[in-house]
């Protein structure tokens, strides 16, 4: 399927027409050059051909044409430099891989059989690895060994993991988590991408919302009252008003209408009589009694 001269550095790949020459590709180059294989940005060393732009890893450029997968112990996989399904099925130019359930439009380790795809990149991934925050081994599991409705939560970035996806996990520990967590250095880690903060159950979701709208309602009974309560107030400071300016029993109204009547009487009598006299000081008198 290839042929590499290690001489010169050169490789003849069965999806290229031209040989492709062993490159170096600096750190941080902003126009580095996509894998045709697994569709990932490629740096290192790679195998270019650099007037048609085509490249690939070293590994993908070595893959082999059959690979029997513990995750399909059923039939061997063969190695499709294409999707299979170009009429009908999942569509044209386009498969499912059954590891991270990400989309390929590139090379695929596929089972005619039972229309099983793999990414290259995910078919490589180690069956198990060592972490040093963990004392056992943590192995590649391939179906969510856990009861439906359990969430995980990867333990080395505390989000949660999506069930439908490849994880490592230690079963007798219940300690497991991301493959991009454990293996760092994969390019596959692109296809497990971090679903975010664990989400939580139905029942406490639910248990917190009932909470809130009681919490809601007391608020709402509490601002009904006060708003009860200011309209009482304004109706006893209006009732109020009224009964001063007609003339009400307030207290005090009664002294002051009587002062005043008696002041328009003084007012119109005689000046200068001793009626008078005796009449307006009586009535100041009253009026610096009841305004002290």
């Amino acid at each position: 399927m290839e042929k590499e001269n290690k001489e010169d550095y050169t490789l003849i790949h069965i999806s290229h027409l031209h040989p492709l020459h062993l490159t170096d590709i600096p750190p941080a180059v902003a126009a580095a050059p996509t894998c045709h294989a697994c569709r990932l940005r490629c740096s290192g060393s790679i195998f270019e051909c650099a007037p048609c732009r085509f490249a690939l890893h070293p590994p993908c450029a070595r893959l082999p044409k059959m690979l029997p997968h513990p995750s399909h112990p059923a039939h061997p996989l063969s190695l499709l430099l294409a999707p299979a399904y170009t009429d009908g099925g999942i569509g044209g130019g386009f498969f499912a891989c059954d590891a991270c359930r990400r989309g390929g439009v590139a090379f695929a380790f596929h089972c005619s059989h039972c229309s099983f795809d793999l990414h290259p990149a995910c078919a490589a991934l180690p069956e198990s690895v060592h972490h040093p925050s963990h004392p056992h081994p943590v192995a590649l599991t391939y179906e969510y060994p856990f009861p439906a409705g359990t969430h995980l939560v990867c333990d080395l970035c505390r989000n949660s993991c999506d069930p439908m996806q490849w994880f490592y996990v230690c079963i007798e520990c219940q300690f497991g988590g991301h493959v991009g967590c454990f293996v760092p250095t994969s390019p596959a880690k692109e296809f497990y991408q971090q679903t975010g903060p664990v989400q939580k159950d139905a029942a406490a979701a639910a248990a917190e919302a009932d909470q809130a709208a009681v919490l809601l309602r007391q608020q709402q009974q509490q601002l009904m009252n006060a708003i009860s309560t200011a309209n009482m107030m304004s109706a006893n400071a209006n009732n109020f008003l009224k009964s001063a300016m007609m003339g009400g029993t307030m207290p005090g109204s009664t002294v002051l209408r009587d002062m005043s009547e008696t002041n328009l009487e003084i007012n119109f009598n005689k000046p200068g009589s001793e009626h008078t006299r005796r009449e307006r000081e009586k009535f100041y008198a009253q009026r610096r009694t009841y305004l002290n």
